[in-house]
């Protein structure tokens, strides 16, 4: 039976656009885009983790929204799988500083399909389709 590592990813939104982060050479999924997060600490809410997360790598102050959706993604060489959970966020304070993104970028959703995204992402190209 697989460990399930919880991870939480933002959809970080302005006006009508979301924000995509560009994983930095040297890192894992390097080169793909992703809505940045990361893994839930043990003893941690998902918003306190997120929140957390969102600090950490860009140096920004959030308020965490609603729950959008999770996605289950199996490691492809480990016995372990990420159950991402998404949520809407607002950038609050603070000016971006890029640690583990080497670029950031604010599209409308139905250009997500213009993106290589990282794998455990693409559930949300179903929840802003192309048309909107």
């Amino acid at each position: 039976m697989p460990t399930t590592i919880p991870v939480v990813a933002a959809i970080l939104q302005q006006e009508e656009k979301i924000l995509i982060a560009r994983k930095r050479a040297g890192t894992s999924n390097a080169g793909l885009w992703e809505f940045p997060g990361g893994k839930v600490e043990l003893g941690e809410t998902h918003e306190a983790a997120l929140k957390r997360e969102l600090k950490e790598e860009f140096n920004i102050e959030t308020e965490i929204g609603a729950f959008c959706l999770q996605n289950v993604v199996p490691h492809p060489q480990k016995k372990i799988h990420y159950q991402i959970s998404f949520y809407f966020v607002t950038w609050t304070a603070g000016q971006f500083t890029l640690s583990d993104h080497d670029a950031i970028k604010w599209i409308v959703p139905n250009q997500l399909n213009q993106y290589e995204l990282v794998p455990g992402d693409y559930p949300l190209t179903a929840y802003f389709p192309p048309n909107l």
